[in-house]
């Protein structure tokens, strides 16, 4: 049962923790923070830092009290109030709980006396998710700290404005905030203005000073922190008022790596809601209405019943982190609210009733505004994903959301239609009826639509004309000098990123792979298996001990000495595998925490501990790694080459009474061990120095090894799809899936082999953390947002055709009418509201005016030569009225010569221009995702589609062949290609990347750095993240032949999957160092690894797999046009489209092609329009009449056809253009002319088509060709 009373009564005191633990991490801003104080003191002379402190924590220390020091010297109310500041909170035992909200802020340094709550359920149980950020930890230092996007891109470096000035800053803005109201606070108010100030602020801190986590800002791991503690504590009160929910409470305490967390998500198609518009303002209502659902729905979580936050919204709804009991016990991978919850879901469908009617619209009749807040129009769907300790789950929800859409929510009083007498049902809502013979007083085109929806379009203009330099919502303003718009949505492929798979191809740490994965395996078979290698060692000496026994007194002393030792290595092994197997693996609390700063391996961190005090290692009592250093460090082990010579030595005296053969076999084994030994004495267990963070926080915890499996491999599979992957393999049957522990007397070595590649795996790449998925949408949210505010300069144009003439309108009297749309309005021409607002549409021909508020807009390009406008009313041209208006009495008013569909979201914008400008946006975006994304090409996939429609049709046409080119629903295997390796370093080179080819050295070698300006196309200098040899972290990509090597493994790994781990680790090639290749299970489908490979280590010939970013495009002569877009394996179907969607660089040429032929300036340098028509028209004759495309019969006709139109045509441009000549052959990917003979039928087609999507592009769709 769930309590929601017991929530909404403890909302105000969640709001509270919330705000302490958004604080917890403030420590990181000041200046004497252990990384900062010495890199402020090398990197800024002069710069004085007073104080230093390794943990962040000690901000909040007594002694010296930084905190409320700094906090009276802003003022003695602002040191009080936090001084007294408390919450009421669940706690273990008593229910409920009175805790200082600065034992939140201190985390993990809270008072015992005081609160497990800060300690085990927000450090414990919600920081540890993002611990590190990564489950490995980085080794490798900066020589500069900056701060990365997602990607590695470099955004700033750290600078000492963002620390203790802007904090003391920080402090002076809240005191002036609390004003008055600090005896009686709003924790509303207060919680909105910490997340308000505290985001601008973190967001320009690094959460993590080392290479390579530095790719999150603490204002991610804050917000995460924060909001999965909030949402732990609104379940815990929800659960409270029952012994079950009591007990789970206990056990959260107990464990806290049993948290877990479920995502919400209210899903609505906004997509569906622009393609409703007719219009822009229509579709800008439906954008705005969408944003203000969102805002609501957003308050209410977050604030009305504080059951979470909202972590990502895209055009598909709104996703809030809740507790996992929002659902029951529903493990489902979608799961409904819990029924308790009810009064939550209504109040959820009732704001898409109420947020539908725009306050302020007194135009609205009465019985109209009732039924848009009785009824709405649509409602969304609410489903919660199956609980983990993550948010990759996420992708469930957004996988599923064109079919949730299917699926909404209706309230019952939703179904009403009143249609009595009424003819139509309005194309816009589809939902409200009405008769076209009550709509003699409008425009034309706003005759085929209801009251509602025409008033909600004419409120649009009331908000244009506050701000008529913005955006513009006018089709008009949007066409280019062919009348013609462009349509375009961008759309990146998140789906591998937002479920954490791509990650797998970025790493935290450089390594020996193979190294490191041997000595793992040797690490588990070692010393948490029965099977080889101790056990049967063990096994072998009890045979030889008895065998020694039988052996008579001839064999003398030497026999009896061989026989002790045998046995006390044989009880030194069993009793090794006891404290491994039998016993709670404790970490060694004795071990001080600076052991394990410089994490090399087991042995050497441990050996000087055990060398000063071995007397005490005489007992078998004592720690796992006490005993492992124990077992190394054993005279007998130590000696066992002389061991050997001596068994040796009596099987020849005795040789006839051992048993038949078995002295060789004794000696073989016993030879065998002493190599594994010697293994075992250099490898130890390295691979937790690649941990620290995550094995010292169990270690200072006083947890066991197997807590440590548990946040690193459990905590990286659990609820999502490696879980799965792991059930289904034989691994997952020696798994106790609800302790979340290996049963390590039950696994074989195959289990092993594919528990240490995945354990290894998730250790070294970087780890899909809540704050990291998080960086990852807003920093593909940023890229769009970024664009449209530089969408004018982005599309190249023209200053000019950003500016509108605007004059003062002769007619305007001073006073609104208020005539609505009776026939005094009819008859003055005006449709008017809100008793302020009218307009009327005048027009000269075919450009259009807007008379408002007193002004007349041209809301039509501005027409060169023009200097006379006659104006005459739009509805009536013919009556005689006119104004006369004339250009030098304009004043020219900026605007922005686009339209946003919908807002930029982490996954997609879609946005209108004028067509003419298509070329120099696809320039443009291919040169700003290098920029931004350069160290994720070929894995962050940018999909372009472009629709052209005349400005005259219904936008709602374009808009739903805009949704049809977004590529969706493309599986990854249709959209993955092969490339060479040559290809990929030109690509990248020119963006400026200088490749760390020093191994692990993060600087750049002398010839790379002297050569680097004179490089064609690279940056003059180099960035800081090329400096720091970030590449070798980024550029990892799937080799192409290894790839498939690797998959013919036989057999599977563990079971099912066990033959992939056949390859694991194989020996690198000659060409390769052994940190150069790694691997890696890329995603849970894969049934065996890749090889990942950094790029500067792979020959030019070697081919890699990537993800091009794509372009496609459609001309919308016809509206039934857009039923040609339609992909089968990731192309269009449409014989003669087939190409399509082709790679941005091959737009890119198509781009260069067509404005070398339309540009030229003299007429020797270019292929005229005419000659290109000619071409175009004999090879479209050919390619039709011999049926190229289906056909094979004429095909070698065709190409040796081809090859000759193309010499003809081209030829001689060629031989004087070298500019050209190179567009031209890469375009056609060839080296010259003569091979084009040797393609093949599919390569001649692909020829074919290309040139006639050229002419459509450049033809049909722009006109200007």
């Amino acid at each position: 049962m769930l309590n929601l009373k017991a929530l909404e009564n403890r909302r105000i005191d969640i709001l509270k923790a919330e705000v302490g633990a958004l604080l917890f991490n403030m420590g990181k801003t000041h200046a004497g923070f252990g990384p900062w104080k010495s890199y402020i003191e090398r990197n800024f002379p002069g710069t004085t830092v007073d104080r230093k402190f390794g943990n962040y924590s000690a901000y909040y220390a007594e002694n010296p009290a930084i905190f409320f020091n700094e906090l009276k010297e802003v003022s003695d109310r602002l040191e009080q109030f936090f001084r007294r500041l408390d919450a009421v909170l669940p706690s273990r035992d008593s229910g409920f709980q009175q805790i200082p909200l600065i034992e939140i802020m201190k985390a993990s340094r809270a008072s015992r006396s005081m609160t497990d709550l800060s300690r085990k359920i927000l450090f414990r149980g919600c920081e540890n998710v993002n611990s590190g950020i990564d489950k490995g930890t980085p080794l490798k230092q900066m020589n500069k700290i900056f701060l990365a996007n997602a990607f590695g891109k470099c955004i700033k470096e750290l600078s000492t404005d963002d620390l203790d000035d802007r904090r003391k800053s920080f402090w002076t803005d809240l005191d002036n905030f609390m004003g008055n109201d600090y005896d009686d606070p709003d924790w509303e108010v207060i919680r909105n203005w910490f997340i308000e100030n505290i985001k601008t602020w973190y967001s320009s801190i690094l959460s993590d000073s080392r290479l390579q986590a530095n790719d999150v800002t603490l204002w991610d791991q804050v917000y995460m922190v924060a909001s999965m503690f909030k949402a732990v504590l609104a379940d815990m009160c929800l659960i409270s008022s029952d012994d079950r929910g009591r007990e789970k409470i206990g056990r959260y305490f107990d464990l806290p790596s049993d948290i877990k967390w479920r995502i919400l998500g209210v899903q609505y198609d906004k997509l569906g809601l622009a393609e409703r518009g007719f219009r822009p303002a229509q579709i800008k209502w439906y954008r705005d209405a969408a944003n203000r659902i969102d805002e609501s729905i957003k308050k209410l979580i977050e604030v009305r019943y504080a059951l979470g936050n909202e972590i990502y919204r895209d055009e598909t709804g709104i996703y809030f982190l809740v507790g996992e009991d929002l659902a029951g016990d529903d493990q489902n991978y979608l799961a409904e609210l819990h029924p308790d919850l009810r009064e939550v879901k209504e109040k959820i469908l009732d704001i898409f009733k109420k947020k539908l009617y725009q306050p302020g619209n007194e135009s609205c009749r009465e019985n109209e505004k009732e039924e848009a807040l009785e009824h709405g129009e649509f409602f969304p769907s609410l489903f919660l994903t199956k609980p983990s300790r993550g948010m990759m789950n996420l992708i469930f929800l957004l996988r599923e959301a064109m079919s949730n859409f299917l699926r909404p929510d209706y309230p019952k009083d939703s179904f009403y239609l009143d249609g009595k007498g009424m003819s139509y049902i309005c194309p816009v809502c589809r939902r409200r009826a009405f008769s076209a013979s009550d709509r003699k007083n409008r425009y034309t085109e706003d005759i085929p639509v209801c009251n509602v929806c025409y008033n909600r379009a004419n409120n649009r203009l009331a908000d244009w004309i506050k701000s008529p330099d913005k955006e513009t919502i006018w089709t008009t303003e949007l066409q280019d000098r062919n009348g013609r718009i462009a349509l375009v949505s961008l759309k990146f492929d998140l789906n591998e990123w937002l479920n954490g798979n791509m990650l797998n191809s970025f790493l935290t740490n450089e390594a020996d792979y193979k190294k490191l994965l041997d000595e793992t395996k040797m690490f588990f078979r070692t010393f948490f298996t029965r099977e080889p290698v101790l056990a049967e060692d063990y096994n072998w000496l009890c045979e030889l001990a008895d065998e020694i026994s039988y052996l008579d007194a001839e064999a003398g002393k030497k026999c009896e000495d061989l026989k002790i030792k045998v046995t006390e290595l044989k009880n030194l092994i069993k009793n090794l595998q006891n404290i491994a197997l039998d016993d709670e693996i404790i970490l060694n609390k004795n071990i001080k925490d600076d052991a394990f700063q410089n994490a090399v391996g087991l042995r050497e961190e441990l050996e000087r501990k055990v060398a000063s005090d071995r007397s005490r290692y005489k007992h078998y009592n004592m720690g796992f790694y006490d005993a492992i250093i124990t077992f190394i460090n054993n005279d007998v082990l130590r000696e066992l080459s002389d061991l050997e010579k001596e068994l040796q030595e009596v099987a020849e005296k005795n040789k006839e009474r051992l048993a038949g053969g078995n002295c060789e076999k004794y000696i073989s084994s016993l030879d065998r061990l002493v190599a594994e030994t010697e293994k075992l004495k250099k490898a130890s267990f390295s691979v937790t120095g690649f941990s620290k963070e995550a094995f010292g926080g169990c270690k200072g915890n006083g947890e066991s090894f197997d807590d440590w499996i548990r946040q690193v491999f459990f905590g990286s599979i659990m609820g999502n799809e490696w879980e799965a992957f792991v059930r289904n393999s034989s691994l997952g049957k020696v798994i106790d899936w609800d302790a979340r522990k290996i049963l390590w007397k039950d696994w074989t070595r195959d289990d092993i082999d594919l528990f240490s590649a995945l354990l290894l795996q998730f250790i070294l790449r970087k780890n899909p953390s809540p704050a990291r998925l998080r960086r990852i949408w807003e920093t593909t949210k940023g890229f769009f947002i970024d664009m449209e505010k530089r969408i004018t300069e982005l599309a190249g144009m023209e200053d000019t055709r950003c500016r509108r003439l605007v004059w003062d309108d002769p007619l305007y009297n001073g006073a609104g009418l208020a005539c609505g749309e009776n026939e005094n309005c009819k008859r003055n021409g005006d449709i008017a509201w809100n008793d302020k607002v009218h307009f009327r549409e005048y027009c000269d021909g075919e450009l259009l005016f807007i008379a408002a508020e007193g002004k007349i807009y041209m809301i039509s390009p501005a027409p060169q030569g023009k200097d006379e406008f006659v104006l005459k009313p739009c509805d009536d041209p013919t009556s005689g009225e006119s104004i006369m208006l004339l250009r030098r009495d304009a004043v020219v008013q900026p605007y922005e010569p686009y339209f946003s569909i919908i807002d930029p979201t982490p996954v997609s914008w879609q946005f209108i221009i004028p067509a003419e400008y298509v070329p120099n946006l696809i320039r443009s975006i291919s040169s700003l995702y290098m920029e931004n994304f350069r160290f994720a090409y070929g894995k962050l996939r940018l999909h372009t589609g472009i629709v052209i429609q005349n400005y005259r049709k219904p936008l709602y046409v374009g808009i739903k062949a805009l949704r049809k080119i977004r590529h969706d629903n493309v599986e990854k295997e249709h959209l993955q290609k092969e490339i060479s390796a040559r290809y990929l370093k030109q690509v990248l080179d020119r963006q400026g990347i200088v490749p760390d080819i020093t191994g692990f050295s993060p600087g750049v070698p002398e010839d790379l750095t002297d050569s680097h300006a004179a490089l064609p196309g690279r940056p003059e200098a180099l960035s800081i993240e090329d400096s720091e040899g970030a590449g070798r972290f980024y550029l990892l990509y799937e080799m192409a032949d290894e790839a498939e090597g690797l998959d013919t493994h036989a057999g599977t790994c563990a079971g099912l999957y066990t033959g992939a781990c056949a390859g694991l680790g194989t020996d690198a090639s000659p060409a390769e160092s052994a940190a150069d290749y790694y691997d890696f299970f890329l995603s849970p489908e894969n049934s065996s690894p890749r090889r990942l490979r950094f790029l500067y280590a792979t020959g030019d010939d070697e081919k890699l797999l990537y993800y091009p970013n794509t372009f496609d495009f459609e001309f919308m002569d016809t509206n039934t046009r857009r039923n040609d877009i339609f992909y089968r394996h990731g192309k269009r179907v449409p014989p003669l489209k087939r190409n399509r969607p082709y790679t941005m660089e091959e737009a890119q040429l198509i781009v260069d092609f067509g404005q070398f032929i339309t540009g030229g300036e003299q007429a020797s340098d270019k292929i005229t329009a005419s000659q290109f028509h000619n071409f175009i028209s004999m090879l479209y004759d050919k390619y039709e009449r011999w049926e190229i495309g289906n056909d094979e019969r004429n095909a070698e006709s065709f190409r040796l056809f081809l090859v000759s139109l193309i010499r003809n045509t081209f030829g001689k441009i060629v031989a004087k253009n070298a500019g050209f000549r190179d567009k031209l052959f890469s375009m056609l990917k060839i080296s010259g002319f003569e091979d084009l003979k040797s393609k093949n039928t599919d390569e001649t087609r692909w020829i074919a088509v290309l040139f006639f999507d050229i002419f459509e592009f450049w033809h049909k769709a722009l006109k200007q060709l």
